[in-house]
């Protein structure tokens, strides 16, 4: 699990004004849709004999890690920025059919998932 929160310098950081206005100034969430063609990606998957929503999984959360604004976090007032993002996943169960989060672990699974193909 990533839990170590390396330290931004805030006084210094690029991105210091907008952080400032879109936590003090005006605090705000978002949310992003956009459609996109995965026709050639579900093929590639599927010809590997791999099911396909663990691979998305695993790619989601890879361009997610690699984009670093969406790596920022905020912990005891500190102000820092995470190496790797696990987001959290919703994983039904087959026995109670409830969900359940899981991202502890999902990144290491869905890694080794994806080599085997």
């Amino acid at each position: 699990m990533n839990t170590q929160l390396h330290p931004i310098d805030f006084e210094n950081w690029d991105r210091r004004q907008y952080f400032y206005y879109f936590t003090e100034m005006l605090p705000t969430g978002f949310n992003l849709n956009i459609e996109i063609d995965i026709t050639k990606a579900h093929q590639k998957i599927k010809a590997a004999g791999k099911k396909f929503f663990p691979a998305y999984l695993y790619l989601t959360a890879k361009l997610i890690t690699e984009q670093s604004e969406f790596r920022v976090a905020k912990t005891a007032d500190k102000l820092g920025f995470m190496r790797f993002y696990t987001p959290p996943m919703p994983v039904f169960t087959r026995m109670t059919k409830r969900c359940r989060t899981c991202g502890q672990n999902l990144i290491r699974i869905l890694k080794a998932f994806i080599k085997t193909t």
